[in-house]
């Protein structure tokens, strides 16, 4: 049976990314030095990997007396993510399937 780990892997999100995003999910709002502690990722590596999040909209910070908090987003955003893709995908299809039959031709 897959692990929710695994299944947001299956999600394009990396185990660093993973294991951050779920220790954020947890603690609600947090600095970095906690999410490193609660994801037991290096700090340094925890600057990297939030950039990659919130580039993915699975984060956003807020600034609190100078210091940078981060908090996870609604996880209903990657439903919402999917949902865009599946309607590009299916948007292309027809323009892909064409390109095939062409191939297939020659």
């Amino acid at each position: 049976m897959p692990s929710l780990k695994h299944d947001l892997q299956e999600l394009n999100l990396n185990p660093k990314e993973v294991a951050i995003y779920m220790a954020l999910l947890e603690l609600g709002e947090a600095s970095i030095e906690r999410i490193a502690h609660k994801s037991a990722v290096k700090r340094t590596t925890v600057y990297d990997v939030m950039t990659t999040l919130k580039d993915k909209g699975l984060v956003g910070l807020t600034k609190h007396k100078k210091r940078t908090i981060y908090y996870a987003e609604d996880p209903r955003v990657l439903e919402t993510q999917l949902e865009e893709k599946m309607i590009t995908a299916q948007r292309i299809l027809p323009e892909l399937l064409s390109l095939t039959t062409t191939i297939e031709r020659k």
